[in-house]
């Protein structure tokens, strides 16, 4: 029973150190030469009993900026980046992080500012599956919106019948 109980506690330890190993992000952001970058994560606070959070921040310098940050596990979360200068603010779209160094370009004249991680498995795919979902949601949105607006066009009902 207890040579269980260690075997169990060396797997544990093992899996947390494997996961808590720094990474670094590089990036650049196309015309933005200064000013600073947030990394904001983006899990479901319901679920995942977190609130949406500032990660970490950077400077922005001559385009380029760095985060060396630490993922506790190996889900891969979505993030995303907020860039603010002293006359630019904006949101990226999502991006998910691997656990190991990684590169970002982000481009600012993009209409969605979507970033790409350049050495990312996950992120082309994770990407996509939420673009997907997003656009099912936005769909069906128009739609709903759409029946609203139909409804408006009934004529009233004459009370004198």
């Amino acid at each position: 029973m207890n040579k269980n109980i260690i075997i169990i506690c060396i797997i544990l330890l093992f899996n947390q150190e494997l996961y808590s190993k720094p990474i670094i992000l590089n990036g650049k952001v196309k015309n933005i030469e200064s000013g600073k970058i947030f990394l904001i994560s983006s899990w479901d606070s319901k679920i995942y009993k977190t609130k949406k959070q500032i990660i970490d921040s950077s400077l922005i310098v001559n385009g380029s900026f760095e985060f060396k940050i630490t993922l506790f596990d190996s889900i891969v979360y979505p993030y995303y980046f907020i860039i603010e200068t002293d006359s630019f603010y904006n949101r990226t779209g999502l991006v998910f992080f691997e656990q190991k160094n990684q590169f970002v370009e982000i481009d600012t004249i993009d209409p969605h500012i979507a970033p790409k991680v350049l050495n990312s498995l996950y992120q082309i795919e994770l990407k996509g599956q939420y673009e997907i979902l997003f656009k099912n949601i936005i769909d069906r949105s128009i739609q709903f919106n759409k029946n609203i607006d139909s409804l408006t066009d009934i004529e009233p009902m004459n009370a004198d019948i």
